[in-house]
């Protein structure tokens, strides 16, 4: 049996460890290398969508702060305009997804090959307690969502308590 984490924001905001993206890379052109010397895959619709060209899903690193009135949730989506961001919020579940994505026009002069990337995310917390969703409010700043979460029942944060070391 294990204990299971407590549920604060700060157990639910953590990062992937930063050799994650090495690692994704590294694998990702020897994915490449092995599908060019063997040819055509015949299982292509089974990784999709991680296997077309150009696609990255990934996480969007994020802080989530209890201000006692509400929660304060910023998450880094740079390229990703607001029209592409999706937020749900059920009870105390907070759901913020995007995607971006451009077009492959191979039909342009001058090009033998063409693509562009399309950056997915995807991110999911369960918040201590419940949030009026309809107050919510979030705005897009320099690659930054900055999204404000009212609480149902705010709770004003504790006194700052100083103690003395004997």
């Amino acid at each position: 049996m294990s204990e299971e984490t407590p549920r604060t924001p700060k157990a639910l905001a953590r990062r992937p460890s930063p050799t994650v993206p090495d690692f994704d890379r590294a694998f990702d052109a020897l994915w490449t290398r092995a599908r060019a010397a063997l040819g055509p895959f015949p299982f292509e619709g089974v990784l999709a969508p991680w296997n077309q060209a150009g696609s990255r899903p990934r996480t969007a690193p994020t802080d989530v702060v209890d201000s006692g009135k509400a929660y304060q949730i910023k998450a880094e989506v740079p390229g990703i305009s607001k029209d592409q961001i999706d937020i749900r919020v059920t009870g105390n579940v907070v759901e913020i997804s995007g995607e971006s994505k451009t077009e492959k026009n191979e039909s342009s002069p001058g090009y033998l090959h063409r693509e562009r990337l399309v950056t997915k995310f995807h991110r999911a917390f369960e918040l201590p307690e419940p949030v009026v969703a309809e107050k919510a409010k979030a705005q897009v700043v320099n690659g930054v969502l900055e999204l404000e979460l009212p609480k149902q029942q705010p709770t004003p944060l504790p006194a700052e308590t100083k103690v003395k070391v004997e």
